[in-house]
């Protein structure tokens, strides 16, 4: 928001941003061109809310908030101001309780808008799979539209890469190797610098290889399969049917292919890029982890996968999958 401040010219507009984390408010911002302190206040105060762990008062609590808005508009007569209010990581809280409160929330907030006639725009911030389903399901009644922002283009991402590299003094950093296996996801960036001290290794095998085979075999239990090995079996024959039938050559994991079966979707290991409705807000890449309709979260997935279906195994070391990558997409 404080780019959005920088850019001017939403001197008519108001913007507030929750976010969630573990079950509560971790932060509230209150950003009003143009208004007195008088309105700030009262609005800071109104929403010091103590959400607590009951989904019921989630959603209740949730509402008032939009209600609260909706009153301090009309009885400060702010008809000519838009309110932006921004849920970010709300699927982070809701999923302790299943998404069917992220549903109840969703339909609340546009209820309250609807039946004031509030000049309010809520904005609900989604990266669980499972949650943006629920908020295209929700979209047609709920009166939402859908948007999707990629990751950081290449160059931003390289920019990136370099200016904290030369920060922390790390020489020698790889930045191709890195957008094969991140392909522009600064959280995960993080994750690798903070967990791994950019170690690419260590990194494939605790948190791309153990998330693959940790899916396959919740998915395994799901369908009554023996091991999480059968689960790749059948990705790998359901995948050769595939593309014998479309003529696309060899299988090697590609997401429209894989699309969303096998937990994939569930675990956020492939998303749905493509769904009804959804406006881009970012250019996907061009790259062989993207396809049309489905794509991997970040592409060290389709890497690790791509080389448990060649060995036709989950059990994949780290220089196997650096190896797939450099014979595929060449490291300069």
């Amino acid at each position: 928001m404080s780019s959005v401040k920088r850019l001017g010219g939403f001197e008519n507009y108001a913007f507030m941003h929750f976010h969630f984390d573990e079950g509560v408010i971790r932060e509230l911002q209150i950003h009003m061109p143009g208004l007195g302190n008088e309105v700030i206040n009262e609005l800071r105060g109104a929403f010091m809310l103590d959400v607590g762990i009951d989904p019921i008062r989630f959603t209740v609590k949730i509402e008032s908030v939009i209600d609260i808005i909706a009153k301090t508009l009309e009885r400060y007569r702010l008809s000519d101001k838009m309110v932006v209010v921004l849920f970010d990581d709300i699927d982070k809280y809701t999923v302790m309780y299943g998404h069917g409160v992220l549903e109840a929330v969703v339909n609340a907030v546009s209820d309250v808008i609807r039946r004031r006639n509030a000049s309010m725009k809520a904005i609900f911030m989604a990266s669980d799979q499972v949650a943006v389903n629920v908020i295209n399901r929700v979209g047609p009644k709920g009166g939402l539209s859908p948007y999707l922002i990629w990751n950081l283009p290449r160059k931003a991402f390289e920019d990136v890469v370099g200016e904290v590299s030369e920060k922390l003094g790390v020489r020698g950093v790889n930045v191709d190797l890195l957008w094969q296996l991140i392909g522009g996801n600064v959280r995960e960036l993080a994750v690798l610098i903070g967990r791994y001290n950019w170690d690419v290794k260590p990194w494939l095998q605790g948190e791309i290889v153990k998330m693959i085979e940790y899916t396959f075999d919740d998915y395994r239990v799901a369908r009554g399969l023996g091991k999480p090995s059968d689960v790749l079996r059948k990705l790998i024959n359901d995948g050769n049917s595939a593309v014998r039938e479309y003529g696309l050559g060899e299988f090697n994991g590609q997401p429209d292919i894989v699309r969303n079966d096998y937990g994939l979707l569930e675990k956020n290991i492939i998303i749905n890029v493509g769904p009804p409705r959804v406006t881009h807000l970012s250019e996907l890449p061009s790259e062989p982890w993207v396809g049309r309709d489905y794509a991997y979260q970040i592409p060290a997935y389709y890497w690790a996968l791509r080389a448990m279906i060649k060995r036709k195994s989950i059990n994949v070391a780290p220089e196997e999958i650096l190896r797939i990558i450099s014979t595929s997409a060449p490291i300069q």
